[in-house]
């Protein structure tokens, strides 16, 4: 588990020099291909509750959602 976690802050700290390196150049064309990417390992990590988002957040996501309607 703990190898698994470590691929994921890996892939988080990678998405966040691609997105910093992105924002410097002056092509609007790397920014939507970092966001494209960055946006699918966000949803591949929230998937896997131990590392993403903890299943009681999730919980109190859905009770708020509901809330507001």
């Amino acid at each position: 588990m703990e190898k698994v976690q470590l691929i994921a802050e890996i892939l988080g700290y990678v998405c966040l020099a691609a997105t910093g390196i992105a924002a410097l150049t002056p092509s609007k064309k790397d920014d939507s291909i970092v966001g494209k990417i960055c946006g699918l390992i966000h949803g591949i990590i929230k998937l896997v509750p131990t590392i993403g988002v903890n299943p009681s957040t999730r919980i109190l996501e859905e009770k708020a959602e509901a809330e507001k309607k």
